[in-house]
């Protein structure tokens, strides 16, 4: 039976480094940590690549390992993170990868997502899934 949980997420780490810089297109890749609280209780580690488009807009994908609590069941699992944004709002779709999951929470399958406002200091999440 397929499961709806929410939440928050708060950065807690962000470095962001540039490798190529050609006609006003930036590529970085950026390394951040967050931790969750509501559905998901835990911590992640995400390294995504990017380009920062000449008009402010990115675009991103990524993937994240989350560790901690859903629900009774503890572990890990990995979520492959893409999305488009700007410096007023960025957006991400969440897929969790098969077979990347430790614990009890080993068999996870589903997908969410998440977005972020100017303004908020956390992310607002959801993420569907089933066993």
């Amino acid at each position: 039976m397929k499961k709806t949980i929410s939440g928050t997420c708060t950065t807690t780490h962000w470095l962001q480094q540039g490798y190529n810089l050609e006609h006003g297109i930036k590529l970085s890749v950026a390394e951040k940590e967050s931790t969750f609280i509501g559905g998901i209780e835990g911590k992640s580690i995400v390294r995504y690549t990017t380009v920062n488009m000449k008009d402010g807009t990115r675009t991103f994908t990524g993937y994240i390992r989350i560790t901690g609590r859903i629900g009774d069941r503890e572990g890990s699992f990995v979520v492959e993170d893409t999305g488009r944004g700007n410096t007023e709002q960025t957006n991400g779709t969440w897929k969790i990868l098969a077979d990347a999951a430790t614990g009890d929470l080993v068999g996870i399958k589903g997908e969410g997502g998440w977005k972020w406002e100017k303004g908020n200091k956390h992310e607002e999440y959801t993420l569907t899934y089933e066993f």
